[in-house]
């Protein structure tokens, strides 16, 4: 398969292009894939779009695809939490237009940490079969069919209603993590499936997982319980998850998160169980257990979750707002600082743009005179100088040392925010309409008042 990897962060990128990813585990090499950070370039000429963002991302990402979209493509949502439907909701009309098909999983294949640099990971033992469905419903089959050689664990199912109602991660996850929340806030090293899951928790968690099959029920769909649905996906038949979990190569070294605010709570409360709460209510289905551990996040951790939420997607928005405007030429210097400061680009890729070391050099050339006799510099017949002639300033040498030393620094402020936009210094500049060395003086002339000295001073 030709894989084409898209994410938000040209660094990671950046690694990805030029070293591959190297997984060991599970699976071992090294995998050469093409990142960008361009939505279109990735979705252009691709049959699967494969998605494995958090449950809180879906929607962004549904918004970032709406109009890229091409004819007859596949969207698969690993894992789903309702994802199907939140995309379904957000390109609905470009979808039925362009027959696209949404999928979901009801969990994920396989645990994988975050990359790390340069885009490395480990991959953990991968389930054996994964149910899989989609809107429309019909489409599921053939789309199973379509996926056989590259994920031959998906079978189909009724609707995506199946897949979220019995997704694995929040039967497991919520309890588990509400009843252990003291240990998670103190940091504190604890076997997930074993020092965590004492048989009172075992008890609980299985009862609270019966009200979610029964509110499955009520909704028409088929109420899988935890523990088949966690036998089938590993193929094995234990009688109960906690002899699963510490005899499962994947499962037995799983930790306890080391801080309340992991997606164990703050993806599968609000997006799992939350949701299975409402629908109980709605449909007349008793859910106590269900709603003493809903009760519980919302006490302890909802209004900070949903802070720190609220105040990562302003901050991404505000992200997004620099990057257009410093594409525009209309960015402010907070926008700039902005964009910089998120990128991080390092010195080594700024020495290899020639744009930008071909302009450092022409920064010093500008404040040199020409070769002929009674020639001038640059700087000499530019707008600056001249106003410090009008201002009567004669002796300027210290002055042209600041201007100098301003202007390389504008320069490489220039060139980071190019590659934290994905171009070369010279494409920014023909983006946001160019600059030449007197345009790039005024600036730094501008910069140095700012700072409070004059130019008299």
């Amino acid at each position: 398969f030709e894989v084409t990897g898209f994410t938000r962060d040209r660094e990671k990128a950046d690694a990805i292009n030029s070293y591959g990813i190297t997984i060991s585990g599970a699976l071992e090499g090294n995998f050469k894939v093409h990142a960008t950070t361009d939505i279109a370039e990735a979705v252009n000429g691709a049959k699967f779009l494969i998605i494995t963002t958090t449950s809180k991302g879906h929607k962004p990402m549904a918004q970032l695809l709406r109009g890229h979209l091409q004819p007859d493509q596949r969207i698969v949502i690993i894992t789903g939490n309702w994802g199907a439907y939140e995309f379904y909701s957000v390109l609905k009309d470009e979808a039925k237009m362009k027959h696209v098909v949404i999928g979901e999983t009801s969990g994920n294949l396989a645990a994988s940490p975050t990359l790390t640099y340069p885009a490395t990971t480990l991959m953990k033992p991968s389930k054996k079969s994964m149910s899989f469905a989609t809107i429309p419903a019909s489409a599921a089959p053939a789309v199973v069919e379509e996926l056989k050689e590259a994920f031959p664990e998906f079978y189909p199912v009724k609707n995506v209603l199946d897949t979220s109602m019995n997704n694995t991660n929040p039967p497991v996850h919520v309890p588990f993590c509400i009843f252990n929340i003291t240990r998670m806030a103190n940091g504190e090293d604890a076997q997930f499936y074993g020092q965590c899951l004492p048989q009172i928790l075992l008890d609980f968690t299985m009862a609270a997982d019966a009200e979610r099959c029964a509110v499955a029920r009520a909704l028409g769909g088929e109420g899988k319980s935890i523990l088949d649905l966690m036998n089938t996906a590993w193929n094995v038949n234990y009688d109960n998850i906690k002899s699963l979990g510490l005899e499962n190569a994947s499962l037995k070294n799983v930790k306890l998160p080391k801080t309340p605010y992991h997606r164990f709570l703050t993806e599968d409360v609000p997006y799992g169980y939350m949701a299975v709460s409402r629908l109980g209510r709605k449909y007349g289905v008793p859910t106590p257990r269900i709603d003493l551990l809903v009760s519980a996040y919302q006490y302890l951790l909802a209004d900070k979750a949903e802070m720190r939420r609220a105040r990562e997607e302003e901050n991404a928005q505000a992200l997004s707002d620099a990057r257009e405007a410093a594409l525009n030429g209309t960015a402010s210097e907070e926008q700039l600082t902005l964009v910089r400061e998120n990128a991080q680009v390092d010195q080594d890729e700024l020495n290899a743009d020639m744009g930008y070391v071909g302009r450092l050099a022409a920064v010093d050339d500008y404040f040199r005179p020409g070769a002929g006799k009674n020639a001038v510099s640059p700087f000499e017949a530019g707008s600056v100088k001249l106003n410090l002639d009008a201002q009567g300033v004669t002796d300027t040498a210290a002055y042209e040392s600041a201007l100098n030393g301003q202007m390389g620094a504008l320069l490489e402020e220039d060139a980071q925010t190019a590659h934290a936009l994905g171009l070369t210094l010279d494409e920014y500049y023909q983006k946001t309409g160019g600059l030449d060395m007197d345009a790039l003086c005024e600036r730094a002339a501008s910069r140095i008042s700012r700072q409070g000295a004059s130019i008299t001073e």
